[in-house]
């Protein structure tokens, strides 16, 4: 976050207008580590199209669950 603060500020800008733009800024998208869809590759298009869900397979840690599932059913042992 400082060195955003502080590009702003090297820009020009005031606190005032740091302050101002900083408020305008849609935190939960601009965190989030995905594109929009409009501004995918053909291929990263067709993926998501072919493959809806939030699965991601890489060769340096396998399958990668999205955060909310669950793998285990509490208070019932493993099989």
């Amino acid at each position: 976050m400082g060195a955003l603060v502080g590009s702003l500020y090297a820009t020009g800008m005031s606190g005032h207008e740091i302050d101002e733009f900083l408020k305008g800024v849609d935190w939960n998208r601009s965190l989030r580590n995905e594109l929009p869809y409009s501004a995918r590759s053909f291929r990263r298009k067709e993926d998501k199209r072919d493959y809806p869900n939030d699965l991601e397979f890489g060769l340096k840690r396998g399958v990668v669950f999205p955060g909310g599932i669950q793998l285990r059913t509490p208070g019932r042992p493993d099989p």
